[in-house]
């Protein structure tokens, strides 16, 4: 049984090789911690606030290696395919068989010649045996047959009673033509090898999958605490205009109606700001299902308080080399090579089937035979020896001498005995049969294989243009992974100088409202383009991140990423 195994690397997270835009940063997890903190008058359901856990993208990876249901799921089909093997083998295991029988039988009888002096023949007849029989690779095939019986007869004719016979039967088919060398049972072997691999690799993508979801699940969270402290700085900065202006309203210097647009900001960034709380409960949920097994784990309980942080780091990608990874490395193409081998071998098989059935047979038997005689004399010895005695008294009136019957017919004596002496015939192999022959099935038409095997070659065309689309797949797959790590890291760029302008633009405003040149709708204006440029700064860090995910998924190259290899244990190939 083939039972894949996950071993993860401790020793560090790495992308692409030496490309990795995350690091770790103790400070990040102090300062989710603080914001959650200030968060805290938003309920989380089902979340105890005093239960945090700090965790690293390398934490949940490995929890989801170790606890996903689909990466389970996976693994019990690899189960069941070698499961699948090991009953296509076993149709080459031999097959022991054993009998054993009694018959009692009365007959009635017309004849004296029956044997029956009262009219009635009574046979008591004991059958006893075993045989093996296999299946041979090559198409070949043998069955040995040993049989015993014990035979008690009333019938006054039989010599021998009890009588014992055995018998020993090697039987050998080899097939010349169809199904030589390559038959149905061979097939199914190859085929459930080829399905075992398949189920590796299937194994193998979905484990990719599974990583790249956690990975995106991963940065969804970060996004998500990291929102809530933008909102929450958004509250604060209206907070503090609000202060502003009810001083300024209580110095003359601004009409009242301004601290009512104050107080309208503050509720609703604080909307935005519990809004933004629910988020970060969807996004640790979405997580948690992918990295706990059961409903019943504590860490549902528990606030995840993710420890990465994210960078750009500027690396120069190869679409060529890129691509070239893709080919070699994604499981799709190894699945598409091995439905290929797969239609092989049903190609070979059918085209064995179209030819004739030309089978070479052997028979070896051999015979023993063994009784007791009877102590009864027959009715026909009976009668001669009433007519030879008054054929004597005649012969004695008449001064003839007497006749004598001539001696009794005697059986060798190798056939008086019991059991053993039937068993000691049979191996002296004096009694034997030898049989060969040949046996030809020619169909007429042979269209049942006929259309197997043009069935098999259409797939085999079939597979041939599903393997060039599944290139072209990855070609565009690999470019667009590329360029969506590009346009991110451009975006991260536009969006960081976007939120630089706005903490000026802020500022700026700030100080001339201070000086009485500006509105308070100005302040709170640019308060909302700082809080949306934040955001759009960290979503563009975020969407980064998950395009170099996607960019591992699409090269396979997110196994070696994080050190992930799956053990699967040798087996005969």
């Amino acid at each position: 049984m083939t039972s894949h195994r996950i071993l993860f690397s401790l020793a560090g997270i790495f992308l692409l090789g030496s490309l990795t835009p995350w690091i770790w940063a103790q400070e990040t997890a102090h300062s989710t911690t603080r914001l959650t903190a200030q968060a805290s008058s938003g309920e989380r359901v089902g979340i105890d606030p005093q239960r945090r856990r700090p965790m690293s993208l390398h934490d949940v990876i490995l929890m989801a290696l170790r606890n996903n249901r689909d990466i389970e799921i996976e693994r019990i089909s690899g189960e069941q395919a070698a499961y699948q093997l090991n009953a296509a083998r076993g149709r080459y295991d031999p097959e022991i068989a054993t009998n054993f029988s009694f018959q009692s039988a009365t007959v009635p009888v017309g004849s004296v010649l029956a044997g029956g002096a009262s009219g009635s023949v009574s046979t008591d007849t004991t059958v006893y045996g075993a045989s093996i029989r296999q299946l041979l690779p090559g198409g070949s095939s043998y069955e040995l047959t040993f049989d015993n019986n014990r035979l008690t007869s009333s019938n006054v004719f039989i010599t021998l009673n009890p009588q014992f016979s055995s018998n020993l039967k090697f039987t050998w088919r080899q097939p010349l033509l169809r199904n030589r060398g390559w038959d149905a049972n061979r097939r199914a072997i190859r085929i459930a090898k080829k399905r075992l691999d398949l189920s590796d690799t299937e194994f193998r993508q979905r484990v990719i999958e599974i990583i790249n979801r956690v990975q995106k699940a991963y940065w969804d969270l970060v996004f998500a605490l990291r929102n809530v402290k933008v909102q929450q700085e958004a509250v604060d900065l209206a907070r503090e205009q609000l202060e502003i202006n009810r001083r300024m309203v209580a110095a003359g210097t601004l009409a009242p109606v301004e601290i009512i647009a104050a107080e309208a900001e503050v509720k609703r960034r604080e909307e935005n700001l519990l809004t933004a709380i629910e988020g970060v409960t969807v996004a640790e949920n979405i997580l948690k299902g992918l990295i706990l097994a059961e409903r019943t784990d504590p860490l549902w309980r528990e606030a995840i308080i993710p420890t990465e942080s994210a960078e750009i780091k500027t690396v120069p990608f190869d679409l060529a080399e890129a691509v070239r990874t893709a080919l070699q490395s994604r499981p799709e193409m190894e699945q598409i090579k091995l439905q290929r081998e797969i239609n092989d071998l049903d190609v070979r098989y059918f085209r064995n089937q179209t030819r004739p059935q030309l089978d070479i047979v052997g028979i070896y038997e051999i015979n023993g035979l063994a009784g007791r005689l009877r102590r009864d004399e027959n009715p026909f010895s009976a009668g001669n020896r009433v007519l030879l005695n008054r054929v004597n008294a005649l012969s004695e009136l008449a001064g003839l001498p007497p006749l004598e019957l001539p001696p009794p017919a005697r059986l060798p004596k190798f056939l008086i005995g019991g059991q053993g002496q039937a068993w000691a015939n049979l191996f002296g192999n004096d009694f034997r049969t030898v049989q060969v022959g040949i046996s030809l099935s020619l169909p007429l038409r042979n269209r049942t294989a006929e259309g197997n095997l043009g069935e098999a070659l259409a797939a085999h065309r079939l597979l041939e243009a599903q393997r060039q689309k599944l290139e072209l797949a990855i070609e565009i797959d690999v470019r667009n992974a590329l360029q969506a790590v590009e346009t991110a890291r451009k975006r991260v760029e536009a969006a960081r100088a976007a939120r630089e302008a706005a903490e000026a633009n802020l500022a700026s405003e700030q100080r001339r409202y201070r000086a009485g040149e500006t509105t308070n709708f100005m302040v709170l204006t640019r308060q909302n383009e700082l809080s949306a440029a934040r955001a759009q700064e960290l979503r563009a860090l975020m969407d980064y991140n998950k395009a170099i995910a996607d960019l591992q998924r699409a090269t396979a190259t997110t196994l070696s990423a994080y050190h992930v290899q799956i053990d699967r244990p040798p087996r005969d190939r």
